[in-house]
């Protein structure tokens, strides 16, 4: 008698709240913003110095009616309290 096992990996998403640009950001970095019980997601498509521009990819969980993307520098992604989604097994 044998007995087939199955492995799997379970992912967690998790935010981390951004104070060093440097360390926590790269290209295809997801990013969120609260706004007054609103969510609004990001993602990192290119870096130039301490410029990210980020492509909004959801609002509320749904993909966005009117996509746009936004530059903004390392300073205002703390000021504003940016998230940077962190994948763990």
């Amino acid at each position: 008698m044998s007995t087939n096992t199955r492995h799997h990996q379970t992912f967690y998403n998790m935010w981390s709240l951004i104070t060093d640009c440097s360390k926590q950001l790269t290209i295809n970095s997801k990013l969120r913003e609260n706004l007054e019980n609103r969510i609004k997601e990001y993602e990192i498509v290119e870096v130039e110095f301490d410029q990210f521009k980020l492509d909004l990819i959801a609002q509320d969980g749904l993909p966005p009616a009117d996509p746009y993307q936004i530059v903004l520098a390392c300073n205002q992604i703390v000021e504003y309290r940016f998230e940077v989604e962190i994948t763990e097994i």
